[in-house]
């Protein structure tokens, strides 16, 4: 239905096109890339002088000059210097997010050594809380969210594994360019290791909609890879390359083939949990599960009935003489329908349970079942 509706807002708009020429009508010029890399966001950066002030006792750095040289010029004069109990508030609201204590303001007012102020800045810089504040600008940058969005809003357990490596980076003080290319390339950095994986959770972190992607499985990939292209370019490049999926940007130079040529190096990426080296253990109790519950799928019955076949000899042989000698020894009798609806959610592969057992395989699924709620998620990414 989508598509037949764009394909005749395709022919309408080609048709009042026709119509406009034929009146003589003007139309859009074609999108003149060459003019827009004149623009001056796209010129190389080039050394500037710092500007000759009147005051130049009040500046203290060069920063200093270009603001004081930007008052000037308007006939300004900077704001009085504020005292010490504001100064330190301001600089833990902005770099903690927090106030600072009654004791931390003392101090800095009783401090009379000429590095007072420096080392309250190093003092904060090298808090914890330091991390957790900025981090969350990062955060809203890459999209962070503990659920996919859309329909069902599925929760993603393992996303915080993101969260606060990028806190750490940030406490850290992990040099940019090694920020950006663990995020972007974790899997091929040097020294790569759990952490630059999970790293890589940035292009995960937008919205998916995995549990309802219909049967144009390709086209949900491309759109999930479309959500990683234009917040690498956002963040990264400060522009909304995101458009030129469909055309040409009209006045900022990127076409078409710069968003392609984009995609071509996300292309070949994929989906992984990565297990933990300490979860081993739970990992060969995953497979096992997956194992058992195998055996224990029941075939189709004539008359729609479900039911376990009476296997205890290939449950013991899958590790688990317990479930094998209990379908043994239950009584047989009445047939006990048990309607089973749940998610073994942490069991890769396993997705719904939806079953009618006899008695014989009541017990073996609900142990199924409970041994599959507490194995727990082997992912160490931020996926879902």
């Amino acid at each position: 239905m989508a598509s037949t509706l764009m394909q005749l807002s395709n022919i309408l708009l080609l048709a009042l096109a026709c119509v406009a020429v034929g009146r003589g009508l003007s139309v859009a010029a074609a999108p003149d890339l060459d003019a827009g890399r004149k623009h001056w966001a796209f010129q190389p950066l080039a050394r500037v002088e710092t500007p000759a002030v009147r005051d130049a006792a009040w500046a203290r750095n060069d920063v200093d000059r270009f603001i004081l040289a930007a008052l000037e010029a308007k006939g300004l004069r900077p704001s009085p210097p504020a005292d010490r109990r504001t100064l330190i508030r301001r600089a833990t609201f902005d770099l903690l997010g927090l106030p600072p204590t009654p004791e931390e303001v003392e101090a800095f007012v009783a401090d009379g050594s000429p590095d007072a102020w420096e080392r309250v800045v190093d003092r904060l810089l090298a808090s914890p809380h330091y991390g957790e504040r900025w981090g969350r600008h990062w955060l809203d940058l890459a999209r962070y969210a503990d659920s996919s969005g859309f329909h069902n809003d599925l929760d993603r357990p393992h996303a915080w594994r993101y969260r606060d490596y990028v806190i750490r980076s940030f406490n850290e003080d992990k040099p940019y360019a090694r920020f950006i290319a663990e995020q972007l390339a974790g899997d091929e950095v040097s020294g790569a290791d759990e952490e630059t994986l999970v790293a890589t959770g940035f292009c995960r972190n937008g919205p998916s909609n995995d549990d309802n992607m219909g049967n144009n499985k390709e086209q949900y990939r491309l759109d999930e890879l479309d959500d990683v292209i234009s917040t690498t370019s956002t963040v990264f490049l400060g522009l909304t390359v995101g458009c030129a999926r469909c055309h040409d940007h009209k006045t900022d130079p990127i076409s078409s083939a710069d968003y392609y040529s984009l995609l071509a190096v996300f292309n070949g990426t994929e989906k992984r949990g990565v297990p933990k080296p300490d979860e081993s253990a739970k990992t060969k109790e995953t497979v096992k599960l997956q194992a058992l519950i195998e055996i224990l799928r029941p075939p189709a019955r004539a008359g729609g009935v479900d039911c376990v076949a009476d296997q205890p000899a290939d449950v013991a042989r899958a590790g688990e003489p317990h479930l094998a000698a209990s379908l043994r020894s239950r009584p047989r009798g009445h047939t006990e329908q048990l309607r089973l609806q749940g998610r073994a959610a942490h069991a890769p592969g396993v997705t719904r349970f939806s079953r009618e057992p006899t008695h014989r395989g009541r017990r073996a699924v609900e142990a199924a079942a409970s041994v599959a709620a507490h194995v727990g998620d082997v992912s160490a990414s931020g996926g879902e």
